[in-house]
């Protein structure tokens, strides 16, 4: 739910939590028990120099580690389907010398959500998630925020549906602090699904019953908290003590997902980061990239 404008029209940032609802889901509507889910992925991406002001400003190489848990709670009143989970994002940077970057960026969130089933047509989710997001390798209260998102969902038919809905997050202070979010699924042909939302835009093809293949459009994002200015005292810049920093990445690539069983799925992902930017807004100081970079990533979903 931060800045990218890339993706505005087709934004649908439904935070860490929320990816593991949708085999839940799925599940629910079918009659079942929810199942509760556990996701780890890690990615690592090479350097890209990056510029401010049209100056070299260092470069960074970053790596990704992202957990996540879930669990459904028992139904509430009219089939309302409420869950809990926590998760942990961690951005871990290797920052080459004279770049104004923390060393590590990470964040502990602890999502609520309620999803409902009205009718054939119509479905909603909302989520609010209490989270801690700072730079450095601990957490304070002044990397408190709240993230706050509702989605409706109007399905046509079993093969095409539209999302929309509103999106918030009180640690931002740029353009991501609210924002309107429009999502789309479309099976446009036996086996192929567009996706189109965020933070991933795909086109997947089911090869067998057990594996997809997928080219995809990714971001890596969040708002963290910044104590310490990492560069103090660099000319060509403001302090950078007691802000915020915007971080995001936009990947394009190609991934395929295996189904080992029941309960485990698996995925592997290559290809190229084309983007990254570190905004501290409201200091008026951007880092942006200005080449790319190769990129890989693994996921294991455990369903129980």
């Amino acid at each position: 739910m931060k800045k990218l404008n890339l993706l505005l029209a087709v934004t649908a940032p439904l935070v860490a939590a929320t990816a593991p609802l949708a085999p839940a889901d799925a599940d629910a509507s079918a009659g079942g028990p929810p199942p509760a889910t556990v996701k780890v992925d890690f990615s690592t991406s090479g350097n890209t120099t990056l510029e401010s002001r049209n100056q070299r400003s260092g470069g960074a190489a970053v790596s990704r580690l992202g957990v996540e848990f879930t669990q459904p709670l028992p139904p509430v009143g009219d089939d309302y389907l409420p869950s809990i989970g926590i998760s942990y994002t961690g951005f871990y940077i290797d920052r080459d010398t004279g770049t104004a970057l923390p060393e590590r960026l990470q964040s502990v969130g602890l999502p609520l959500s309620v999803f409902k089933t009205f009718n054939s047509t119509w479905s909603a989710l909302a989520v609010i998630a209490p989270s801690v997001s700072n730079a450095g390798s601990s957490f304070s209260s002044d990397g408190f925020g709240v993230n706050a998102f509702g989605l409706a969902t109007y399905t046509f038919n079993p093969e095409f549906n539209v999302s929309f809905g509103v999106a918030a997050d009180t640690l931002s202070t740029g353009f991501g602090a609210f924002l309107p979010v429009v999502g789309t699924e479309w099976k446009f042909a036996p086996d192929w699904t567009l996706n189109l939302g965020f933070p991933r835009t795909d086109v997947t093809w089911q090869a067998t019953k057990d594996l997809s293949l997928a080219a995809r459009v990714g971001v890596d994002f969040g708002t963290f908290y910044v104590k310490d200015d990492p560069l103090p005292g660099a000319p060509g810049k403001p302090s950078l003590r007691d802000t915020t920093l915007d971080y995001t990445a936009i990947r394009l690539g190609v991934g395929a997902d295996y189904v080992l069983s029941k309960a485990l799925s698996v995925g592997v992902s290559t290809g190229v980061l084309i983007s990254r930017t570190a905004d501290y807004d409201d200091r008026n100081y951007k880092l942006e990239s200005r080449d790319a970079a190769a990129f890989a990533g693994v996921t294991a979903t455990y369903m129980y």
